[in-house]
């Protein structure tokens, strides 16, 4: 099952909570819309060719150059000095007005955005510069209440800090070596130089470039690999078992891991080795001597990988696609007979359980149901009575019985598995054995603590908070689902499993009802209804307050057994999205990542050999996926310590919970894990959490992946690789053969 990874809003991800208040935001979007209608006029007209009177003159060209890279600089100094005033001096409106944060985790899961569009609290009014302090205040009047939060400042921030960095360090060196004008004069020419360059892009130059970068792809071979897909996907059919418990999953996770694990080396061979092969070559001296721009030779490179990965990903998608349709295609029997059985036992009352059975397809059979219509027609004892007939759900999966004039069952091709179920979560609390509230549940001594534990028969509980529940939107009830983890403190009956309660409580005035018993299913989603009636009260009039909150409260029936839970282990099922746009979200993950090695790899390939590049590239995205844990590592969130403290733990054999022993040995521990904790800080926020990009468990698991994890995924992707594509630019124009 899947667990969180959540954002809340896009545009709250991004700029934080009330982003819409800060009075430069609206300013902010005009120009940003200004530059962007702007540049593409300007690149179209004048960079075709086509008003070549246009044209700025060199002089023009410098002098907007330097008004464009001061005006960056500029900003960005002032988010540096706001950021480090904002922390050091947090204002005392900008702490009470913040939002709440999600919990989340490293494992890979979703809430859809509607779940919590009702949960925002942005404050009203943005926060006063008298109240907060002048230079504290003046972020949250600028830039909206809680900005802090929003990734795109932190990205600028973070870009600001290494680009002044690398400012002071030239210009120390300039100083050095030309003295103070002559410093200045080197560092104000190379900042213009730079801007310059970037803003005389040719769309038309770097699409020349593209098409010869994917010229260059197929010339390698590239298509080899997608023939090997092909082959894979050819014999895959022999080993994948279609009547395994999760058929549906098993076909999905292979097909996008397939693709994973056959376009990331792919990709990451090409974008690695392009380059230095060509320099080695002397090849790249036909380009270079052309009046092409070292920026262009940059992002036509990548540009034409990646659309040479996204025609691969495309085909990928499209096969895939048929042979999980083709792989999990089957039908079912039923006889004239079977059919006659199941009328007659719905007729007699007989229990569910022994009802016939469709023919045995898939290592699996359906129980046959019957529901007579509101006339039964009469005829003879042979024919079979005007009604429906119904399957019930096996590995995930029912079929449609289709009922011919003539009396024959038709069973049709499976449904209910090929799904996007859009989840409505809720906030988690417990109460404690005593029915006093608690921060979590028991530890039952797993080392995984996502999930806390409920012991039963007491009054503890686990109760999840829905908002926006509303008539409109479940006009016939609610469809829950949940995934229980179950520890058994004594074996007691093994086969009949660990019995629950499901309640509903209205959170305002109280008032609960029982809705239904059940037995606990482990490893797999257990789906129950709660009807709009309840024991004759209706559910939005007793159980739902005003602002649209309901509680649903879970409790363990049996004494000595527990139930272990998370947020994300009980929801709503708010609906369903399309299977095919969710399928599609799967391989756009992979695109992202296919994009990200592109870039860093053409990036570090202007100064590496293709060997190094390579092993520079795969390291800085395997150390991507470890981002959150060297997070916590250096705010000290982890057990054990910092890496020199658990280094000393490791080889001496101490636990992690206990304080080691006073001594200069662990004295100088702490102090280099303090020093470290600053480079694993920075570390964790420049590196790309690459594993966050895949949602392939999304769609295996049968969730839809939301489109605003969607645009976060490209957010990130993007302030990923416009930093990389400066520095790839900036190391080849220091190049011989970039001159």
């Amino acid at each position: 099952m899947i667990v969180e990874r959540y954002i809340s809003d896009f545009w709250v991800w991004l700029l934080g909570p009330g982003w819409s208040q800060g009075l430069l935001f609206p300013w902010l979007l005009y120009l940003l819309g200004l530059l962007g209608v702007g540049g593409l006029i300007w690149a179209v007209l004048v960079g075709g060719g086509w008003l070549q009177g246009l044209r700025l003159t060199a002089r023009q060209s410098h002098r907007l150059a330097r008004i464009v890279a001061y005006s960056i600089l500029g900003f960005s100094l002032l988010v540096i000095v706001l950021m480090v005033v904002r922390w050091t001096q947090p204002s005392k409106d900008a702490t009470a007005t913040q939002t709440p944060s999600v919990q989340s985790s490293s494992d890979s899961s979703q809430k859809s955005s509607a779940q919590q569009a009702s949960s925002k609290s942005i404050p009203s009014e943005p926060a006063s510069m008298e109240s907060s302090g002048s230079w504290a205040g003046l972020g949250a009047v600028l830039l909206g209440p809680g900005w802090t939060e929003g990734v795109f400042y932190q990205w600028v921030g973070m870009v600001s800090v290494v680009l002044w960095g690398i400012l002071v360090i030239g210009g120390l060196a300039g100083l050095i070596r030309y003295g103070p004008i002559g410093g200045l004069k080197a560092v104000d020419r190379t900042i213009t130089e730079v801007t310059e360059d970037l803003l005389r892009l040719s769309p038309r130059r770097v699409w020349a470039l593209a098409r010869l970068a994917i010229q260059e792809a197929l010339r390698r071979r590239i298509v080899i690999g997608f023939i090997l897909f092909l082959l894979l996907l050819l014999f895959a059919g022999w080993y994948l078992d279609p009547g395994s418990v999760n058929p549906t999953k098993l076909y999905l996770q292979f097909v996008l891991t397939t693709t994973s694990y056959l376009m990331l080396p792919l990709m990451l061979f090409l974008s690695t080795f392009s380059l230095p092969t060509d320099i080695r070559s002397r090849t790249i001296h036909t380009v270079v001597t052309k009046p092409v721009r070292a920026s262009e030779i940059v992002l036509g490179r990548i540009l034409g990988f990646s659309l040479v990965g996204a025609g691969l990903l495309l085909l990928m998608s499209i096969i895939s696609y048929i042979f999980v349709i083709r792989g999990l295609s089957h039908t079912h029997e039923i006889t004239a007979e079977m059919a006659a059985e199941a009328i007659r036992q719905a007729r007699t009352g007989i229990a569910k359980d022994i009802g016939v059975m469709t023919s045995r397809v898939h290592n699996h059979r359906h129980v046959i149901h019957w529901k007579p219509a509101e006339r039964t027609a009469t005829g003879q004892p042979d024919q079979l009575p005007e009604g429906t007939f119904w399957l019930s759900m096996e590995q995930g999966h029912t079929h449609r019985v289709i009922q011919h004039p003539d009396g024959k069952l038709e069973v049709g091709p499976p449904e209910g598995n090929l799904i996007a179920r859009v989840p409505l979560y809720g906030k988690l609390r417990f109460l404690d054995r005593q029915g006093q509230p608690t921060d979590k549940g028991i530890n039952v001594g797993e080392e995984w603590e996502y999930r806390s534990y409920i012991d039963g028969r007491t009054g503890a509980a686990a109760i999840w908070t829905f908002e926006g529940i509303h008539p409109e939107r479940f006009p016939e009830g609610l469809l829950v689902e949940m995934t229980l983890g179950v520890f058994r403190s004594w074996k007691g009956e093994i086969e009949q499993g660990i019995r629950g309660s499901l309640s509903v409580r209205n959170p305002t005035t109280g008032r609960s009802e029982e809705v239904f018993l059940f037995t606990a299913k482990e490893f797999q989603i257990d789906s129950h209804w709660i009807p709009r009636q309840i024991k004759g009260k209706d559910l939005f009039e007793h159980f739902v307050d005003e602002q649209g909150r309901l509680e649903i409260v879970l409790r363990c029936l049996d004494a000595g057994q527990f139930f272990g839970v998370s947020q994300a282990d009980l929801y709503l099922r708010a609906g369903d999205a399309s299977f095919v746009a969710n399928f599609l979200k799967g391989y756009l993950g992979i695109g992202f990542q296919v994009l990200l090695v592109i870039g860093l790899g053409v990036a570090l390939s202007t100064f590496l050999s293709g060997p190094v590049a390579m092993v520079a590239t795969g390291g800085t995205l395997l150390l991507g996926f470890f981002g959150d844990f060297m997070y916590r590592l250096a705010i000290g969130k982890t057990y054990g310590g910092g890496p020199v403290e658990s280094l000393i733990r490791l080889v001496t054999q101490e636990n992690v919970i206990s304080e080691l022993e006073p001594s200069p040995r662990t004295t100088a521990a702490k102090m280099l894990d303090q020093l470290a904790s600053g480079p694993l800080w920075a570390m964790s926020k420049i590196l790309p959490r690459f594993g966050e990009f895949d949602c392939s468990n999304f769609v295996a698991d049968g969730f839809d992946f939301p489109t605003d994890m969607v645009l976060a995924n490209a957010a990130n992707a993007l302030g990923f690789l416009l930093p990389v594509f400066v520095l790839g630019y900036s190391l080849l124009k220091t190049q011989e053969l970039a001159q």
